[in-house]
């Protein structure tokens, strides 16, 4: 007895799957259009429900799209017009991160050293934005890795710096760079210690210590300690002597007698800066930042 198919089971096995066909394509489309679309979600301004921006009214409680669009435009300038505070670090060396800070009431960009040590450049912006943010010479904390930068942009949210009480206020709170948003920022973490902190906080969102891995250490320098000293420095001095240390640091190779010599020689602007240099002489890695919260 044969056991070939008549025409009627081709047909049948054919229309079956020409629908499997139809209702994979079906859903693969609508899971495309879901996602293309998501991202022009708002809540609508009646009913409070997720509607597109291009609604021609709310599927929920009919909302007309005027005012939907009209409400879309409203929370398109609203985020425009949010100060940011955070401060994008860009040199010929790379980006990194500073926080607008108010400093014993001046205003201040404040970063780890490394993020501008041995740069030719160096520019400040808003994390989300392109406009340039001037600022005067820098200033190095004498007896840690930091620099700030006097700066008088009053477009900028700034955070408020605050003397820690005690080493677990320091622990609790961690500032994180976010540049993976539509508007970059930072968010705060209160558990674990993730590898970008930026800085610390207080339970008052004051700004502690700011971390710092210069020269090769992972250290959470204290903002605001009693008696701290700034050292205006020019940025020619500024970065040739950083330049000095981070190619130092840098080579694999035992430092030759040359460069201990010119190590030893330099009149270093801070502190901090001939400690690094006396500790490289010396056959070390360089002090500690200024202090372990």
């Amino acid at each position: 007895m044969s056991t070939d198919s008549g025409p009627d089971d081709t047909d049948t096995m054919n229309h079956t799957r020409n629908v499997q066909i139809a209702i994979a394509t079906l859903l693969i489309t609508i899971c495309w259009v879901s996602a293309t679309f998501a991202v022009n979600l708002i809540p609508c301004p009646d009913c409070q429900r997720p509607v597109s921006v291009r609604a021609l009214m709310c599927p929920n409680c009919g909302c007309p799209g005027e005012a939907i669009a009209a409400a879309a435009r409203a929370l398109a300038s609203e985020e425009s017009r949010r100060p940011d505070n955070l401060l994008r670090v860009e040199t010929d060396k790379g980006i990194g991160w500073a926080l607008p800070v108010v400093m014993n009431g001046k205003t201040y960009a404040v970063t780890p050293i490394e993020s501008v040590a041995g740069a030719d450049t160096v520019s400040l912006y808003p994390a989300s934005t392109n406009q340039l943010v001037p600022y005067q010479a820098p200033e190095l904390a004498d007896d840690a890795a930091l620099v700030r930068f006097p700066i008088t942009d009053t477009n900028l949210e700034y955070w408020t710096c605050a003397p820690a009480t005690n080493a677990t206020d320091a622990g609790q709170f961690w500032l994180i760079p976010r540049s993976d948003t539509p508007w970059p920022s930072v968010t705060v973490a209160t558990t674990g210690r993730p590898s970008n902190v930026l800085a610390f906080l207080n339970a008052s969102s004051n700004v502690l210590a700011i971390s710092s891995t210069f020269p090769r250490q992972s250290t959470n320098v204290w903002l605001a300690p009693t008696g701290r000293q700034w050292r205006p420095m020019q940025p020619v001095a500024f970065r040739r002597q950083t330049r000095l240390l981070v190619e130092a640091l840098a080579t694999n190779k035992e430092i030759t007698a040359k460069v201990k010599d010119t190590l030893s020689g330099e009149l270093w602007g801070t502190s901090y800066l001939k400690r690094v240099a006396a500790q490289i002489v010396n056959g070390g890695e360089g002090p500690a930042a200024g202090g372990q919260p």
